[in-house]
């Protein structure tokens, strides 16, 4: 093989190598509110953090508030294997007016990055998740059931500063019924540190509600490689929800 080839082949290698390292380091938390992004914590990472989700319904009787915090850990079984945890606590207001609080639903997931292409993207990343009936189901903060979600996402980049991600999934739930859930992400990239989000969820109805479409906006910042920040906000197009709103903080270590 002559010099040249060498050269040629080695510059090549070296340019993979590289494009490895960047894409095995790429550890920030979730981005999407309905979806996942291929952002995973490394091996033996663990990411811990809090949401705040706020939810106003209305049934056409009778307008509701819902105030979670939710506290969540994240962890890196393999390079693209995660663990996840969830605990809320729920404030729900009653019909008569009163509010009751507690213990939510507990949740356990795994996210598994199954594959992804040399360049990050496209990307596929099926999940599923177990909800335990933690929760008061007459205070109406809990289900009061067990509850298994699971589905797929999958990824693509369009015009270089734009990620596309559609979810497919569905809820089992033997007592309320099951549901189908479809989810679509639209991550614009403004540089390495700051996304802009619009998203849009679908629910099927159920014993417990009407099929609803939910639109929300957001944004995701990184103040540094360790911390991070999200936040969101929309409405129900149909359904009962009328308004929504999350922030979200984690850190990596």
């Amino acid at each position: 093989m002559s010099y040249k080839k060498w050269f040629i082949a080695l510059a090549t290698a070296a340019v993979s190598v590289s494009c490895f390292a960047e894409f095995e380091y790429n550890h920030s938390p979730q981005r999407p509110l309905f979806t996942l992004d291929n952002t995973f914590p490394r091996w033996k990472q663990v990411e811990v953090g809090g949401m705040y989700h706020f939810e106003e319904t209305n049934d056409g009787f009778t307008s509701r508030d819902r105030h979670e915090v939710i506290p969540y850990a994240r962890y890196g079984l393999l390079k693209n294997l995660a663990v996840t945890v969830e605990a809320p606590f729920v404030t729900q207001d009653q019909f008569d007016g009163d509010s009751k609080s507690g213990i939510g639903d507990l949740s356990v997931g795994f996210q598994l990055l199954a594959w992804e292409d040399i360049f990050r993207y496209p990307f596929i990343i099926p999940y599923a998740e177990v909800n335990l009936p933690t929760g008061d189901e007459d205070d109406l903060i809990g289900r009061g059931t067990t509850t298994f979600e699971f589905g797929l996402n999958y990824g693509n980049k369009m015009y270089d500063y734009v990620t596309c991600i559609l979810k497919a999934g569905a809820l089992v739930d033997s007592e309320n019924g099951n549901q189908l859930l479809l989810a679509a992400s639209f991550i614009f990239h403004i540089d390495d540190d700051f996304d802009l989000l619009a998203e849009v969820n679908y629910e099927d109805e159920n014993d417990l509600a009407p099929a609803s479409v939910v639109i929300t906006g957001g944004m995701s910042y990184n103040w540094t490689e360790q911390w991070q920040m999200g936040a969101h906000v929309g409405g129900g197009v149909s359904g009962d929800t009328e308004v929504i709103g999350d922030v979200r903080v984690s850190y990596s270590f």
